[in-house]
Protein backbone atom coordinates (compact mmCIF):
# COMPACT_ATOMS: atom_id res chain seq x y z
CA UNK A 1 0.00 0.00 0.00
CA UNK A 2 1.49 3.33 -0.78
CA UNK A 3 0.71 6.51 0.58
CA UNK A 4 0.41 9.58 -1.22
CA UNK A 5 1.57 12.70 0.07
CA UNK A 6 0.23 15.90 -0.01
CA UNK A 7 1.76 18.16 -2.69
CA UNK A 8 3.17 20.70 -0.22
CA UNK A 9 5.30 17.57 1.24
CA UNK A 10 6.61 16.39 -1.93
CA UNK A 11 7.77 19.73 -2.60
CA UNK A 12 9.73 20.37 0.62
CA UNK A 13 11.12 16.76 0.15
CA UNK A 14 12.75 17.71 -3.31
CA UNK A 15 13.99 21.05 -1.93
CA UNK A 16 15.71 19.06 0.88
CA UNK A 17 17.34 16.66 -1.65
CA UNK A 18 18.38 19.47 -3.79
CA UNK A 19 19.65 21.30 -0.30
CA UNK A 20 21.44 17.60 0.26
CA UNK A 21 22.99 17.89 -3.00
CA UNK A 22 24.20 21.10 -3.06
CA UNK A 23 25.27 20.85 0.51
CA UNK A 24 27.63 17.64 -0.40
CA UNK A 25 28.99 19.05 -3.55
CA UNK A 26 30.14 22.52 -1.61
CA UNK A 27 31.45 20.05 0.83
CA UNK A 28 33.74 17.97 -1.78
CA UNK A 29 35.13 21.50 -2.98
CA UNK A 30 35.86 22.89 0.59
CA UNK A 31 37.72 19.27 0.95
CA UNK A 32 39.90 20.02 -2.35
CA UNK A 33 40.41 23.47 -1.03
CA UNK A 34 41.21 21.86 2.32
CA UNK A 35 43.81 19.60 0.70
CA UNK A 36 45.78 21.93 -1.58
CA UNK A 37 46.36 24.18 1.26
CA UNK A 38 47.36 21.70 3.68
CA UNK A 39 49.19 20.28 0.87
CA UNK A 40 51.27 23.70 0.48
CA UNK A 41 51.80 24.02 4.05
CA UNK A 42 53.42 20.89 4.86
CA UNK A 43 55.70 21.47 2.22
CA UNK A 44 56.93 24.50 3.48
CA UNK A 45 57.32 23.14 6.94
CA UNK A 46 58.86 19.99 5.73
CA UNK A 47 61.82 22.30 4.57
CA UNK A 48 61.93 24.47 7.50
CA UNK A 49 62.21 21.15 9.72
CA UNK A 50 64.89 19.94 7.31
CA UNK A 51 67.27 23.03 8.08
CA UNK A 52 66.70 22.63 11.77
CA UNK A 53 66.85 18.48 11.78
CA UNK A 54 70.30 19.40 10.18
CA UNK A 55 71.71 22.57 11.47
CA UNK A 56 75.40 21.48 11.02
CA UNK A 57 74.46 21.00 7.23
CA UNK A 58 72.82 24.43 7.27
CA UNK A 59 76.33 26.32 8.67
CA UNK A 60 78.21 24.33 5.50
CA UNK A 61 75.67 25.30 3.12
CA UNK A 62 76.21 29.03 4.77
CA UNK A 63 79.89 28.88 4.36
CA UNK A 64 80.30 27.52 1.16
CA UNK A 65 77.48 30.45 0.19
CA UNK A 66 79.79 33.34 1.38
CA UNK A 67 82.97 31.44 -0.07
CA UNK A 68 81.19 31.79 -3.00
CA UNK A 69 80.72 35.83 -3.04
CA UNK A 70 84.05 36.53 -1.43
CA UNK A 71 85.71 34.96 -4.28
CA UNK A 72 83.25 36.46 -7.15
CA UNK A 73 84.43 40.11 -5.66
CA UNK A 74 88.12 39.39 -5.55
CA UNK A 75 87.33 38.04 -9.10
CA UNK A 76 86.27 41.58 -10.36
CA UNK A 77 88.40 43.14 -8.03
CA UNK A 78 91.67 44.07 -9.98
CA UNK A 79 94.76 42.74 -8.51
CA UNK A 80 92.53 40.62 -5.93
CA UNK A 81 93.50 40.04 -2.66
CA UNK A 82 96.33 42.71 -2.64
CA UNK A 83 93.90 45.33 -3.74
CA UNK A 84 91.84 44.45 -0.73
CA UNK A 85 94.19 44.35 1.88
CA UNK A 86 95.58 47.73 0.88
CA UNK A 87 92.46 48.83 1.04
CA UNK A 88 91.87 47.77 4.65
CA UNK A 89 95.44 48.95 5.87
CA UNK A 90 94.76 52.41 4.69
CA UNK A 91 91.18 52.17 6.45
CA UNK A 92 92.51 51.12 9.83
CA UNK A 93 95.57 53.36 10.16
CA UNK A 94 93.47 56.52 8.62
CA UNK A 95 91.27 55.22 11.26
CA UNK A 96 93.93 55.47 14.03
CA UNK A 97 95.32 58.31 13.07
CA UNK A 98 92.00 59.91 13.95
CA UNK A 99 91.25 58.53 16.84
CA UNK A 100 95.01 59.86 18.00
CA UNK A 101 95.24 63.11 17.07
CA UNK A 102 95.90 65.16 19.89
CA UNK A 103 93.65 68.39 20.33
CA UNK A 104 93.21 71.55 22.70
CA UNK A 105 90.41 72.20 23.98
CA UNK A 106 89.19 73.72 27.57
CA UNK A 107 88.41 71.29 30.52
CA UNK A 108 85.29 72.90 30.86
CA UNK A 109 83.97 71.55 27.05
CA UNK A 110 85.67 68.07 28.85
CA UNK A 111 83.48 68.24 31.67
CA UNK A 112 80.46 69.54 29.73
CA UNK A 113 80.66 66.60 28.15
CA UNK A 114 80.98 64.28 30.83
CA UNK A 115 78.05 65.42 32.83
CA UNK A 116 75.80 65.84 29.08
CA UNK A 117 76.85 61.66 28.87
CA UNK A 118 75.96 61.21 32.90
CA UNK A 119 72.45 63.00 32.46
CA UNK A 120 71.46 61.00 29.05
CA UNK A 121 72.26 57.99 31.29
CA UNK A 122 70.24 58.96 34.07
CA UNK A 123 67.05 59.69 31.76
CA UNK A 124 67.38 56.70 29.89
CA UNK A 125 66.86 55.08 33.22
CA UNK A 126 64.16 56.72 34.43
CA UNK A 127 62.33 56.40 30.90
CA UNK A 128 63.15 52.64 31.43
CA UNK A 129 62.12 52.17 34.78
CA UNK A 130 59.02 54.05 34.38
CA UNK A 131 58.25 52.32 31.06
CA UNK A 132 58.89 48.68 33.50
CA UNK A 133 56.57 49.99 36.22
CA UNK A 134 53.42 50.82 33.56
CA UNK A 135 53.99 47.35 32.03
CA UNK A 136 53.96 45.87 35.60
CA UNK A 137 51.34 47.54 36.88
CA UNK A 138 49.37 46.57 33.74
CA UNK A 139 50.10 42.74 34.55
CA UNK A 140 48.99 42.83 38.09
CA UNK A 141 45.46 44.72 36.66
CA UNK A 142 45.07 42.18 34.53
CA UNK A 143 45.68 39.15 36.87
CA UNK A 144 43.54 40.45 39.35
CA UNK A 145 40.86 41.07 36.80
CA UNK A 146 41.40 37.03 35.69
CA UNK A 147 41.39 35.98 39.11
CA UNK A 148 37.95 36.65 40.48
CA UNK A 149 38.18 38.54 44.32
CA UNK A 150 36.35 36.96 46.94
CA UNK A 151 35.81 40.46 48.44
CA UNK A 152 33.78 41.66 45.67
CA UNK A 153 29.56 41.73 46.65
CA UNK A 154 27.65 39.61 44.63
CA UNK A 155 25.71 41.31 41.75
CA UNK A 156 21.98 40.94 42.58
CA UNK A 157 19.73 39.68 40.23
CA UNK A 158 18.14 41.64 38.00
CA UNK A 159 14.47 42.60 38.66
CA UNK A 160 11.66 40.53 36.59
CA UNK A 161 10.02 42.60 33.97
CA UNK A 162 6.38 43.34 34.27
CA UNK A 163 5.39 42.16 30.85
CA UNK A 164 6.99 38.65 31.98
CA UNK A 165 4.81 38.57 34.40
CA UNK A 166 1.77 36.21 32.07
CA UNK A 167 0.27 33.77 34.54
CA UNK A 168 -0.50 32.83 38.56
CA UNK A 169 -2.85 31.02 40.46
CA UNK A 170 -5.94 34.00 41.27
CA UNK A 171 -8.84 32.84 43.70
CA UNK A 172 -8.10 29.27 43.18
CA UNK A 173 -7.72 28.80 39.52
CA UNK A 174 -4.83 28.89 37.11
CA UNK A 175 -5.06 31.92 35.10
CA UNK A 176 -3.31 33.14 31.85
CA UNK A 177 -3.46 36.74 30.11
CA UNK A 178 -1.39 38.90 28.05
CA UNK A 179 -0.87 42.73 27.57
CA UNK A 180 -2.49 45.18 25.01
CA UNK A 181 -0.82 48.44 25.24
CA UNK A 182 1.00 48.13 28.50
CA UNK A 183 -2.55 47.32 30.15
CA UNK A 184 -3.95 43.69 31.07
CA UNK A 185 -5.69 42.37 28.17
CA UNK A 186 -9.03 41.34 29.86
CA UNK A 187 -9.84 39.54 26.26
CA UNK A 188 -6.53 37.48 26.63
CA UNK A 189 -8.01 36.05 30.47
CA UNK A 190 -8.10 32.42 30.31
CA UNK A 191 -8.94 30.19 33.18
CA UNK A 192 -6.98 27.02 33.60
CA UNK A 193 -7.32 23.90 36.03
CA UNK A 194 -4.80 24.21 38.72
CA UNK A 195 -4.72 20.59 38.90
CA UNK A 196 -0.93 19.89 37.70
CA UNK A 197 -1.87 16.56 35.92
CA UNK A 198 -4.64 18.42 34.24
CA UNK A 199 -4.01 22.11 33.54
CA UNK A 200 -6.88 22.09 31.13
CA UNK A 201 -8.92 25.24 30.01
CA UNK A 202 -11.92 25.55 32.67
CA UNK A 203 -15.35 25.95 30.94
CA UNK A 204 -17.95 28.14 32.21
CA UNK A 205 -21.49 27.65 33.48
CA UNK A 206 -24.26 29.61 34.58
CA UNK A 207 -24.98 28.38 38.18
CA UNK A 208 -28.82 28.44 37.08
CA UNK A 209 -29.77 26.39 40.29
CA UNK A 210 -27.93 29.01 42.66
CA UNK A 211 -29.48 31.96 41.25
CA UNK A 212 -32.87 30.22 41.55
CA UNK A 213 -32.10 30.11 45.27
CA UNK A 214 -32.55 33.42 45.52
CA UNK A 215 -29.55 36.21 47.50
CA UNK A 216 -27.83 36.86 44.25
CA UNK A 217 -30.65 39.31 42.91
CA UNK A 218 -30.09 39.97 38.82
CA UNK A 219 -26.47 38.40 39.27
CA UNK A 220 -26.25 34.52 37.80
CA UNK A 221 -23.04 33.04 39.49
CA UNK A 222 -20.56 31.19 37.29
CA UNK A 223 -18.77 28.47 37.61
CA UNK A 224 -15.74 27.23 36.39
CA UNK A 225 -15.60 23.21 35.69
CA UNK A 226 -13.20 21.10 34.21
CA UNK A 227 -14.65 18.23 31.77
CA UNK A 228 -11.54 16.22 31.72
CA UNK A 229 -10.29 15.94 35.84
CA UNK A 230 -14.05 17.00 37.45
CA UNK A 231 -12.34 20.01 38.99
CA UNK A 232 -15.05 22.67 40.07
CA UNK A 233 -14.54 26.19 41.06
CA UNK A 234 -18.34 28.34 41.87
CA UNK A 235 -17.69 32.06 42.38
CA UNK A 236 -20.65 34.69 43.72
CA UNK A 237 -20.67 37.29 40.93
CA UNK A 238 -21.35 36.72 37.24
CA UNK A 239 -18.53 36.28 34.52
CA UNK A 240 -18.05 39.91 33.75
CA UNK A 241 -17.70 40.98 37.33
CA UNK A 242 -15.08 37.18 37.85
CA UNK A 243 -12.56 38.71 35.39
CA UNK A 244 -12.73 42.13 36.54
CA UNK A 245 -11.86 40.87 39.80
CA UNK A 246 -9.06 38.81 38.23
CA UNK A 247 -7.50 41.93 36.47
CA UNK A 248 -7.81 43.97 39.59
CA UNK A 249 -5.93 40.75 41.46
CA UNK A 250 -3.08 41.20 38.46
CA UNK A 251 -2.53 44.91 39.22
CA UNK A 252 -2.53 44.46 42.96
CA UNK A 253 0.20 42.32 42.60
CA UNK A 254 2.32 43.74 40.07
CA UNK A 255 2.10 47.05 42.43
CA UNK A 256 2.59 45.27 45.63
CA UNK A 257 6.01 43.76 44.12
CA UNK A 258 4.26 39.94 44.80
CA UNK A 259 4.63 39.18 41.13
CA UNK A 260 8.53 38.82 41.32
CA UNK A 261 8.09 35.70 43.72
CA UNK A 262 5.46 34.29 41.62
CA UNK A 263 7.96 34.99 38.25
CA UNK A 264 11.00 33.12 40.22
CA UNK A 265 8.91 30.00 41.23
Amino acid sequence: MHTKFPKFLEASQARASAGRCSFQAQAILTRTSDGICSRDVADSGQNENFWKRHPILEKVVGGLVLAAIVSLVVYFVPHGWTTIFEFCKRFFSGLWKFLTFSVSIPLWVFVLVLFSIGLLWFVVREVYNAMRGRRDEALSVTQDLDEPSESLPTPRPARPKVFDYKHDNIFGVNWIWGYYLNQISSESLGAFCPNEHCQRRLEEKDDINRWYGGGYGGVMPVTLHCPRCGFSKSFDEDRQKLYYNVCAEIERRINTGEYIKAIRT
